[in-house]
């Protein structure tokens, strides 16, 4: 049986250009589909890989796989994964149970010691790993982490990834989580100036937003059949399609690609810290005063967000050292520093095949 550890990386060339792949739902019911998937993935040559939940199929309340059959699915994933190309995950409903750590996701990512943690890949991006219910609940211990996580984070830009979603563009805007999400993970990203959150579990293609200033790019079709997306007001694009995400960072700015499987460009993104691009065109922001708690119209759709003829804000700055203070004496002691939580500038990969120096700018 393969086990993945976390392999350090040489990285002084990250600083300045990072490229890397965001997908989700991943292997499910055709192999063909996943082997096409990797083999575009591994033609834009990223760094590394991130993926946002639903990543071999093993466990879930209705999986109907035996304990043998999910190692053998784990292990037809990294038969075809690229295993050059190192990667992290976020865990979504049909990859764990709980926190039991005989589950089988902790065989094959034996590093994976929290289900929510934080990677700064470089002096200007950090990205933000979260739970969306399925090793730990999303309120308590979590928000709470998360809370006291992003006003200490200093980096430019902060990404967001995780498995089910805020603002989904198939399931319901009122279930599976999606007020919870939006009310504790949300709320924050806005506070705190995250500027992508990429959310999964839906099967489609979805562009939403910046919904208070956050745009949610998704929804979780790596290499699962496609869903017809429903109607959303806040959704500005969503298609029944195979795809993924590479992220880059170049020069102070951050281009998101949405590519399908045969790599052909859908959409592009360019956000600055200030305003966000798609296309070319600026975007204008989507306003949800309701922070989440709007309910949904009868037909289904979500209610209307109000949209601005302003253009997006800038990115809310971080709490100062006197805010942090306040907020500090306000609640109770914060506790020391876990580091299950955070992990450093090293990424995962398989020991056989250990990963190659980074693609140059």
């Amino acid at each position: 049986m393969r086990q993945l550890s976390l392999l350090l990386l040489v990285c002084s060339s990250l600083s300045a250009h990072v490229k890397f792949v965001v997908g989700g739902d991943a292997y499910h019911h055709s192999l063909k589909r996943f082997q096409k998937a990797m083999h575009a993935i591994e033609k834009v040559h990223p760094h590394f890989v991130a993926l946002g939940g639903d990543i071999a199929y093993t466990d879930g309340r209705k999986n109907p796989y035996h304990w043998f059959y999910k190692e053998k699915r784990w292990e037809t994933f990294f038969k075809y994964y690229p295993n050059h190309i190192p990667l992290y995950i976020a865990v979504g409903n049909h990859d764990i149970k709980g926190l039991n750590r005989n589950q089988l996701i902790f065989k094959f990512f034996p590093e994976l010691k929290s289900t929510y943690y934080t990677v700064q890949v470089s002096e200007l991006l950090t990205l933000i790993f979260l739970d969306t219910g399925h090793g730990a609940p999303i309120a308590g211990d979590q928000s709470a982490w998360l809370k006291r996580t992003l006003p200490k984070i200093k980096t430019k830009y902060k990404i967001a990834i995780y498995h089910r979603a805020g603002y989904p563009a198939y399931y319901p805007y009122s279930g599976r989580g999606a007020p919870e999400i939006r009310r504790l993970f949300c709320a924050l990203f806005e506070k705190y100036g995250v500027q992508v959150a990429f959310e999964n579990d839906n099967h489609c293609y979805k562009v939403a937003g910046p919904v208070n200033g956050v745009l949610y790019l998704g929804d979780g079709c790596l290499s699962v059949k496609p869903r017809t997306p429903k109607k959303r007001r806040y959704v500005r694009k969503a298609l029944p399609l195979n795809h993924f995400y590479t992220v880059e960072l170049r020069d102070d700015k951050l281009f998101i690609e949405s590519l399908t499987l045969d790599c052909e460009v859908i959409d592009s993104f360019l956000l600055d810290g200030k305003t966000v691009r798609e296309n070319g065109l600026e975007l204008p922001a989507l306003s949800d005063p309701s922070n989440g708690l709007a309910m949904e119209s009868e037909d289904g759709d979500a209610v209307d967000l109000a949209m601005e003829s302003t253009p997006s804000p800038a990115a809310p700055p971080m709490a100062t050292q006197a805010n942090a203070s306040a907020q500090s004496s306000e609640s109770s002691a914060e506790p020391a520093p876990n580091t299950e939580h955070t992990l450093p500038v090293r990424f995962v990969t398989t020991p056989s095949s250990p990963a190659s120096n980074p693609p140059q700018a």
